[in-house]
């Protein structure tokens, strides 16, 4: 959960929808750690949105990680933007992780948007990544 804010003349503010999501990622970098990340999610309550993102995620070291990644979401009416996020994660298993992220979604264009606004969403995000190696 998160807030919403949008507007062209004039700002709105409200409680943003709840969106549940899954990530993979691969890593193409060793120093630093970067990884190629595609996902889809899905967004309960006022848009019931669908979509699919994908982009980068760079570990600069420790806990910390950056994201950025472009979003498309065609169901039920498009949107398209860019997410942001800054987090970290912490050990919970040899494999598993448990992380938190502060993440930014600007909706930039699509049908779903009304005519010359934008929507900047941001939300914690709680997760729990697994090692595959």
């Amino acid at each position: 959960m998160g807030v919403e804010m949008g507007g062209a003349s004039q700002m709105a503010m409200r409680a943003s929808a709840m969106s549940i999501g899954a990530r993979v990622g691969i890593a193409i970098n060793d120093e630093p750690a970067t990884w190629a990340v595609i996902g889809a999610m899905t967004e309960t309550g006022g848009r019931q949105s669908t979509g699919l993102l994908a982009g980068l995620r760079l570990l600069p070291g420790g806990p910390w990680r950056l994201g950025a990644a472009a979003l498309y979401a065609p169901r039920p009416s498009s949107l398209f933007g860019a997410v942001a996020s800054v987090g970290a994660c912490a050990r919970a298993t040899g494999a598993m992780h448990l992380c938190g992220d502060l993440e930014s979604t600007f909706l930039v264009g699509g049908a779903g948007l009304p005519g010359g606004r934008t929507v900047t969403e941001l939300q914690l995000v709680l997760g729990v990544r697994f090692d595959a190696m």
